[in-house]
């Protein structure tokens, strides 16, 4: 049983990418304001998976494992980083203030 674990791991990275791509996908190419998605869920995940790629590195030294938190660490961060972006600045409704002037009045070269 052991070597068929060992021989199925590196298919979690593949199964953890082909995962975020909907979302990541539906963030880049969105319509509206993601207000139905939350984004402190997404930075609370980013930093669970940076702890647990920290740990993996520093205590498990198991590469496959800390390769696999890795790249889901980046991934969540990405979506964390595409929900505020989407929120705070692509659809941000903005309001510019203008001064009422007058047009300028074209101004007669004189040469003597």
């Amino acid at each position: 049983m052991e070597h068929l674990f060992s021989y199925l791991y590196p298919s979690v990275m593949a199964i953890s990418i082909v995962g975020f791509i909907p979302q990541i996908r539906s963030l880049l190419f969105a319509k509206t304001k993601p207000d139905n998605i939350s984004l402190s869920t997404w930075v609370m995940w980013s930093f669970g998976t940076f702890i647990a790629f920290g740990y993996a590195v520093t205590n498990l030294h198991d590469p496959a494992l800390a390769q696999t938190l890795g790249i889901n660490f980046i991934l969540t961060v990405v979506t964390a980083l595409l929900i505020a972006y989407n929120r705070y600045v692509r659809f941000e409704t903005r309001f510019i203030f203008r001064e009422n002037r007058a047009p300028a009045l074209p101004v007669k070269n004189e040469i003597p």
